[in-house]
């Protein structure tokens, strides 16, 4: 079986993108997936084969292609995702989930503020932040955790 392709930015990663990527893997379990951390090419996010997430300045559902950095408006990628997989209304439910969106988007001390969460050192995950920084330098060892994610 040919493995299907994600791309997501280089550098750092972000809560954002590792939650989209998961319920990709997640909803199209019986999939393989490869992820690679690199900027897309025109003909890349031209390709619906090819999901593109949290990069590549286009919202184009239909084109797999899920970033928001283009507007401040547009949720963060995880959002972007669980919306085109039908998964928004269920995981919005979640306390973490707009939480998360104002975090990717506006930064952590503005979104405490607003949702009265108490100072941003609170609201660091030492977990989140350890699995991130791991996403970011071994991407393929992390999506067999990734993949089990509907298992929680």
């Amino acid at each position: 079986m040919k493995k299907q392709l994600i791309i997501t930015h280089p550098g750092g990663a972000h809560f954002d993108e590792l939650t989209a990527i998961s319920l990709i893997l997640a909803v199209y379990a019986d999939l393989k997936f490869r992820v690679e951390r690199r900027e897309p090419t025109s003909e890349e996010l031209d390709n619906p084969d090819i999901w593109v997430v949290d990069t590549g300045n286009r919202h184009e559902p239909e084109k797999h292609n899920f970033d928001h950095h283009q507007s401040m408006d547009c949720p963060a990628a995880f959002v972007l995702v669980a919306e085109y997989l039908e998964l928004a209304e269920t995981m919005s439910v979640m306390p973490w989930w707009y939480f998360k969106d104002e975090v990717d988007r506006f930064g952590p001390v503005k979104s405490s503020l607003k949702y009265h969460a108490g100072d941003d050192l609170v609201n660091r995950n030492p977990v989140e932040s350890w699995f991130v920084a791991r996403f970011a330098s071994g991407t393929e060892d992390c999506l067999p955790l990734l993949k089990s994610f509907d298992k929680g």
